[in-house]
């Protein structure tokens, strides 16, 4: 059943709360001052109440604060502050004030009831009536009487609200409150009938009642009438009075209406007022004055001063994306990998994004994602700068962007500048790992080059050792990690990358040791603890592990692995359930939202998206303020979107994306996605709206979704424009692989051959680009060439495809190297022995090879597997008829 119960929500503008926090401080640090009359102190409290009332906040904080700062044990002046947070969405401000002060007066108590209320603290709200019932009665007994049967709405003790809302009735039968109590009231019970002849009656008495609007939008909405429901809210905006700073009523009103447009298909117009509602943030002129000043000195060089300058941009306005975004890939850049984190917010998941995503992004904002901006920044006089500081943020920017090329000639640069920078050596080696065309080779060298700058630092280290590992060198690995063990014998950092390397080795008992004493080192090491509680789970040492774990937590409660590592305590035992169930119980008791995240991730993995959004709200209403809280939600959302999309139900997608959008307004991966939608929901002229918004921030990720509509509108040509435009800016294979196949469709084979050409000259060592070419070499009957392009491709890869395995067996088999096919064939068998095309390969090449039984036998099996096939068919008439 639909829960109409009606509390107000907390949409906090965040840049306000800071100062309308401080403003509160500095009200109740005050002292009383003598030379201050009565008077004057009750004309502030007069002036700030005229001015809440004509929606004149920012004046009326004015004057309640001076009212403070003369008396503040001023209960009139404390109360008239509450009120007005209270309107502006602040109750928990407003209830912090309120509990500083101690008074007995009915209107102070009123509003604290309130307040509790709002932070839908019903109980507490019906504790506080409870204990001064005789003197809020003898006050208001109406009020009181209405605030109660609101406190047992809030607590679903239907029964009794419902009784005092009639009597409110009886006693005064205009009562439009206790009217609208009953009618959320009837929708809670589901009676829609009864609530629309309350409403009825409501607006007979107010026509333009803005909470009764509200109440029969969400009724409208709820019923599936959404034409009805926009009128409502339109109705319900428009009676809202102007205000100098957005108030929550007018967010709610406008977030629902984003809601219910998304829900017509009208996504761009929604999107609109997601970003009026994003940017609704006061006091930005003087932040934005701050913000220019730091890029100015950026470019200048003056990092140090353009740092301080970003620390207080966010201080006042934690909010403010681009300077985040900044000061992120500053301390990138310098090597603080931690303050880089805390300054980046959500866009990619460390666990669940692929490789290529997870790299260089991490520099930059990871809600918004766009280090377009930052070249856009940093761009002028690019190449006669020889910073190495603002060098080294426009070359990382430049990676993340797409832009290789120029990131590595300009990370080169800074190289040539101070050979010594090992971290700039760190980002490089990461770069050729990662995105294509991979060259682990170059990041070996790169990474050799910074262990021998800088020996003692635990992230070259680190990254050494499992350089060695990824190419296959684990003698190296081990002799460099017992080499840094050796001379760093009281590192802490030391012994954990030996005990990692234990780990892959299969030495669990040689791990526990060394994680051990990294351990006594430092008690509370986050990685030392997660390494003991790994080697215990390989010990199968569960309590032990769980202890760790435990201790982790204890420890570390805000970090994310202490708790992930709990449930695979339970996890690896078969007993998962009981695994959630204990980071469950920590959720009702922490203050902090780490523990609700951890399970919003883990059901959002299991596609179990109803817990997972459940576990997520948690989180935010605990912690709205923690950005890596708001990234997971965006990236819940985006793969319940995805998931939703791929099982074609798009209108259920579309109001998930737009979900993640109200929270997140500006990220690139759910706008993307959100784009796809409309395509695929064939509602190409929202699609190309959006793709407009795109652009403002992202012209790379414009091109491909313009592409991608064009594509999927059938104009071939449109899409082999701006894919030749998104490969000529920044080059890949996925482009390329579009880009490839849409020249196909023209059938012009001669600007298809051009293309894969210039693919393989750009990328040489593409996986991709090397068995497209073989392909194609293998379908014209160029054997030799097909063998080049798929050995050198296999080459690239440490678990060798089975496809391309067959592949190489059969162009082998074409070119009459019967040794070689054979090998090749077996190998893709080895590898697949379940695939009947791969059989079929096999069992043809023994046949010709004249093993005829043997291949008989694997043409047989491959029938068996594929009883329809014809080729197979064929093929196992042809060898018996060798016999």
């Amino acid at each position: 059943m639909k829960n109409y119960t009606s509390t107000r929500k907390k949409f906090a503008r965040k840049a306000l709360a800071k100062s309308i926090m401080l403003s509160a401080v500095l009200v109740l640090g005050a002292c009383d001052s003598a030379s201050n009359s009565e008077a004057n102190i009750s004309n502030h409290i007069k002036r700030g109440d005229s001015y809440m009332g004509q929606g004149q906040y920012k004046a009326a904080l004015i004057e309640t604060k001076n009212a403070i700062q003369k008396a503040p044990k001023n209960a009139e002046a404390v109360t008239l502050m509450a009120k007005i947070l209270n309107s502006l969405g602040q109750s928990k401000s407003a209830l912090n004030i309120l509990n500083e002060l101690e008074s007995n007066d009915p209107e102070f108590l009123f509003t604290k009831a309130d307040t509790l209320l709002n932070l839908r603290k019903a109980k507490s709200a019906l504790s506080l009536i409870e204990q001064h019932q005789a003197s809020l009665a003898t006050a208001d007994p109406t009020r009181l009487k209405l605030l109660t049967a609101n406190a047992h709405l809030g607590l679903l003790q239907l029964e009794q609200a419902q009784a005092l809302y009639e009597e409110l009735i009886s006693e005064q039968s205009d009562n439009i409150d206790a009217k609208l109590g009953l009618t959320k009231l009837a929708l809670q019970n589901n009676n829609t009938d009864q609530a629309k002849q309350l409403l009825a009656e409501i607006f007979t008495l107010d026509p333009n009642h803005f909470e009764a609007l509200s109440v029969q939008a969400r009724m409208q909405h709820f019923q599936g009438d959404l034409a009805a429901a926009e009128d409502s809210l339109s109705n319900a905006l428009a009676v809202l009075p102007n205000t100098d700073i957005m108030t929550p009523q007018r967010i709610h009103t406008l977030r629902s209406l984003a809601e219910v447009l998304t829900q017509q298909g009208r996504s761009a117009e929604a999107l609109l007022y997601s970003k009026i509602l994003a940017e609704a943030q006061p006091g930005m002129d003087e932040l934005q004055q701050d913000y220019e000043q730091a890029i100015t000195l950026l470019k200048e060089g003056k990092v140090d001063q353009a740092e301080e300058l970003l620390d207080k941009v966010l201080a006042k306005a934690p909010y403010h994306e681009a300077a985040a975004q900044l000061l992120g890939i500053i301390n990138y850049s310098q090597g603080d990998i931690e303050s880089a984190n805390q300054h980046f917010s959500g866009n990619i998941d460390p666990e669940t994004a692929p490789e290529q995503a997870k790299t260089i992004f991490a520099m930059t904002n990871l809600k918004l994602n766009k280090p377009d901006a930052v070249l856009k920044l940093l761009g002028d006089g690019i190449e006669s700068s020889n910073n190495p500081q603002t060098l080294s943020l426009y070359g990382m920017a430049a990676i993340a962007a797409g832009k290789y090329t120029e990131g590595e000639q300009v990370l080169n640069k800074v190289l040539s500048l101070t050979p010594s920078a090992s971290r700039i050596r760190l980002a490089l080696a990461k770069h050729y790992n990662v995105n294509a065309p991979q060259r682990p080779e170059l990041a070996l060298q790169e990474l050799e080059k910074a262990y021998k700058q800088s020996p003692q630092d635990p992230f070259v280290q680190s990254a050494l050792v499992q350089q060695y590992l990824s190419l296959q060198q684990r003698d190296k690995a081990s002799s460099l990690a017992q080499e840094i063990a050796r001379n760093n014998p009281e590192s802490e950092s030391s012994q954990i990358i030996a005990g990692n390397l234990n780990l892959v080795n299969q030495q669990a008992e040689q791990a526990k040791q060394r994680f051990s004493k990294a351990v006594a080192i430092n008690p509370a090491s986050v990685n030392g603890l997660q390494g003991l509680g790994r080697a215990n789970l390989a010990l199968k040492q569960y309590q032990a592990a769980q202890a760790n774990f435990e201790t982790l937590i204890e420890k570390s409660p805000k970090h994310p692995i202490g708790y992930k590592g709990l449930i695979s305590v339970y996890e690896l035992q078969g007993q998962v359930e009981k695994g959630l169930a204990a980071v469950d119980a920590m959720v009702t008791k922490s203050d902090n939202a780490t523990p609700a995240a951890i399970l919003a991730e883990y059901y959002g993995r299991t596609d179990n998206f109803p817990e997972a959004n459940r576990y997520i709200n948690s989180a935010k209403s605990l912690e709205p303020d923690n950005g890596e809280v708001r990234k997971l939600a965006a990236t819940l959302a985006m793969a319940e979107a995805a998931k939703n999309l791929q099982q074609q139900n798009t209108k259920d997608a579309r109001n998930i994306a737009m979900r993640g959008l109200t929270d997140s307004p500006n990220d690139q991966r759910l706008l993307s996605l959100l784009t796809s939608i409309e395509i695929q929901a064939k509602n190409y002229r929202e699609a190309s709206k959006l793709i407009k918004q795109v652009e403002v921030d992202n012209a790379q990720l414009a091109t491909l979704l313009k592409a991608n509509l064009a594509e999927a509108q059938g104009d071939t040509q449109t899409a082999i424009q701006q894919y030749r435009l998104a490969w000529d800016t920044s080059p890949n294979d996925l482009i390329a692989g579009k880009l490839y196949q849409q020249l196909q469709l023209t059938a012009d084979d001669a600007a298809s051959q051009s293309f894969l050409s210039e693919w393989l000259s750009t990328f040489p060592q593409s996986l991709a680009a090397l068995t497209t070419s073989s392909n194609v070499e293998i379908n014209a009957g160029r054997y030799n060439s097909a063998i080049r392009d798929l050995e050198k491709a296999l080459s690239r890869q440490t678990n060798k495809s089975p496809a391309l395995l067959n592949n190489l067996a059969w162009a082998y088999l074409q070119a009459g190297n019967l040794e070689q096919a054979q090998a090749k064939g077996k190998a893709a068998f080895d590898a697949a022995q379940d695939n009947a095309a791969i059989i079929d390969t096999y069992g043809w090449i023994l046949v010709k090879s004249q093993r005829i039984d043997e291949g008989i036998a694997m043409l047989e099996k491959a029938l068996g597997i594929a009883p329809n096939n014809t080729e197979i068919q064929q093929h196992l008439a042809e060898a018996k008829a060798l016999r």
